[in-house]
């Protein structure tokens, strides 16, 4: 019976799976923390290129983040960082299967979160002897949006939660059989946890704790415990030492230092944006409100009917009360880290509350006496568990102008084979200005390289000084992001070759204007249009309101008040040309804001009913100063179109209802 039951509990788990993962098992490391999944790709291509050596653990990535926040160059791609177990054995079946696919690394997390739901299944049936309840608690973790989005992902949490509950199974058959082997196992797989992620001591330090109570309390021999618990320690702390040697010779792309909040105030300020923001990742309101009905019907039992936990019981809720409070320490400790790392919450207190809800449903009738009854009621809560958990999916994958892991994963595609033409060896120093997330463009050059993350002039002036054969911009950005803060860098660097969406350059001595730079200057747009508001426009421009109380040239200007949705906007059906290739599409103009604007240009190609492409760009991102006319200039690429009839269209979106004048707003389609 318990082998159907656990055959049932295996076909769920892999059913759930499959309809969460399918879609997105071959997925780049894009979207939410985009930058750490793709960090631990790079470790696991790293191995496969260093051939596997385990020791000298290395990424794209020349400058590293600690110490000297990108800003120092090295010689070597070798970082330190935790335990690489997770991004090494993926590595082996790359290097065996002559792939470094996306879905070998996601396959192997994807089967380690099942060995973590199965081993979930197997500890609730040992507290609750009770085949209906084991089946809630796994659905309850399986569902959780935040164990879902990482089921299949880079990072090591889900490996490591799984060893931690591993380890918990065989630690519960210890105390309930008293078999030394079982508290080795136990040991092996909650260090084998803490080692890969420092989070999962925690679990660690609970079962060494009540280990010491129930010596304390003559229930077993002290000598019992010291060897395993010895054992682990030492594994630990030369783990540690390694680790430690590693950053002092070579640095680190990984965050080892505590970031607690300042003072009281931002701490609160913290916790309540955590909680707007991160609360329904955590579980869907349909979880929450399971738990709470489950805990409040086991208190009630516990209180009101007078019944008592079992001695197992009792020191598994010891485990988990010490778990929890390590677990508020963990978040004191890292407090900063928690608005931006949702998974934070899968390493600290995800598990703990998992034990919780076991407790308190091992406490509450048999469901195997009503099993009709409770099979109906699992089968119709599972449904809007699995349709909010899907949702969230769809919800961490939107994408906008703000998503710029998104845009760089674009603009990169193909460029490893776009160098490979130009001859550039596989070998090559490549500097990457305006990289944002450090190894993603590295990972689609597939060359070692320094990312530059933060484009002020003082950084791009230092990086320009450092050891790398070549630089590559990426064109979208260019104009904004670079150009903007150091004009001076034309005089520094010439183009080599432009696909389009990212261009390589040498370090060479240039005299050249920007039309020069981007490729335009002699160039003759198949579109060109230009409104100064002195004139009456063409028909295509519309929300031509203007105003003389600015002017950049001319006695008017174009203005979006408080009151209007969208200013300036072009839109022609006209334009056939896109359909025969892609387009590069060049914007000036100038602004004036008496304060800092939220206002976007949105770029748009229109067919059939639906958006071919969509893009905004931030005007804050572009517009320096306020309360003077500023020029800002973009350069966007535009995709090859079907021969289907599209409209071109670009508008300034006040969402937030800003006032903000504009004058000499020209296009230039090439």
């Amino acid at each position: 019976m318990k082998k159907f039951e656990s055959t049932i509990a295996l076909c769920i788990i892999c059913l759930l799976g499959v309809i969460f993962q399918h879609a997105y098992v071959n997925e780049f490391p894009s979207h939410t923390h985009a930058w750490a999944q793709g960090d631990r790709y790079a470790l696991s291509l790293g191995f496969v290129e260093n051939n596997l050596d385990f020791f000298h653990p290395q990424t794209y990535v020349l400058n590293h983040q600690f110490p000297g926040n990108f800003e120092v160059p090295s010689a070597e791609r070798i970082t330190a960082v935790n335990f690489p177990i997770h991004d090494y054995i993926p590595a082996i079946f790359m290097k065996l299967l002559h792939s470094s696919a996306p879905w070998i690394f996601r396959i192997y997390i994807l089967l380690y979160s099942f060995a973590a739901l199965f081993f979930l299944f197997q500890l609730t049936q040992l507290l609750t002897k009770d085949f209906l309840k084991s089946l809630l608690v796994l659905f309850f973790a399986a569902c959780s949006p935040v164990f879902v989005y990482y089921q299949s992902g880079f990072l090591p949490t889900i490996p490591s939660l799984a060893n931690a509950i591993i380890g918990l199974y065989f630690y519960v058959k210890y105390l309930q059989e008293s078999q030394s082997k079982n508290l080795n196992f136990a040991l092996a797989f909650l260090t084998l946890g803490a080692l890969a992620r420092t989070t999962f001591l925690l679990p660690l330090i609970a079962v060494f704790g009540l280990e010491v109570l129930r010596t304390m309390k003559k229930e077993i021999a002290f000598k019992s415990i010291v060897q395993p618990f010895l054992i682990a320690a030492i594994l630990l702390f030369a783990s540690a030492a390694y680790e430690s040697t590693l950053q002092s010779t070579y640095g680190s792309l990984f965050l080892n230092r505590l970031l607690p909040a300042q003072n009281l105030q931002e701490a609160k300020e913290i916790i309540q944006y955590v909680y707007e923001t991160w609360s329904l990742h955590y579980f869907s309101k349909e979880q929450y409100f399971l738990f709470v009905l489950v805990l409040l019907a086991a208190l009630f039992l516990f209180f009101k009917k007078k019944t008592n936990a079992n001695k197992i019981q009792r020191q598994i809720a010891i485990l988990a009360g010490a778990h929890f409070l390590g677990c508020v320490l963990f978040a004191i400790a890292m407090l900063q880290q928690f608005p931006a790392h949702d998974y934070y919450f899968l390493d600290s207190f995800f598990l703990p509350i998992l034990l919780v809800f076991i407790l308190a449903l091992s406490t509450l009738p048999n469901f195997n006496h009503s099993p009709r009854i409770f099979s109906l009621a699992l089968l119709l809560l599972s449904v809007p568990l699995v349709a909010s958990a899907l949702h969230t999916q769809t919800l961490k994958r939107e994408s906008g102008s703000w998503d710029r892991v998104a845009a760089t994963t674009l603009n990169f595609q193909g460029s490893a084979e776009f160098l490979d033409a130009l001859k550039i060896k596989r070998d090559a120093t490549i500097l990457v200005l305006d990289a944002y997330a450090p190894n993603i463009p590295f990972l689609l050059l597939r060359r070692k390289g320094f990312a530059v993350l933060s484009t002020s002039k003082d950084n791009l002036q230092k990086a320009l000084q450092w050891n790398f054969d070549y630089i590559v911009v990426q064109n979208e950005f260019f104009v904004s992001d670079i150009f903007s803060n150091y004009p001076e860098i034309l005089t520094r660097i010439k183009k080599i070759a432009d696909n389009g969406k990212i261009s390589v350059c040498a370090l060479t001595p240039s005299k050249q204007d920007l039309s020069d730079f981007i490729g335009l200057k002699n160039k003759v747009p198949f579109l060109h249009e230009k409104i100064n508001f002195d004139t009456v426009p063409n028909m295509h421009w519309q929300n031509t309101e203007s105003t003389t109380a600015q002017a950049y040239s001319g006695k008017h200007s174009g203005l979006v008040t408080p009151t209007m949705d969208y200013g300036i906007s072009y839109k022609s059906s006209e334009i056939k040309l896109l359909a025969k290739r892609g387009s590069t599409l060049h914007v000036k103009a100038h602004f004036f804001s008496n304060k800092p604007t939220t206002a976007e240009i949105a770029v748009y190609i229109h067919s059939k009913g639906e958006n071919i492409f969509y893009k905004t760009f931030a005007l804050a991102d572009l517009l320096k100063t306020t309360k003077q006319w500023q020029k800002a200039e973009l350069l966007i690429y535009l995709p090859q179109t079907s021969d289907a009839p599209c409209e071109f269209g670009i508008n300034i979106n006040n969402n937030q209802h800003d006032s903000l004048y504009y004058d000499d707003f020209e296009l230039n389609l090439y």
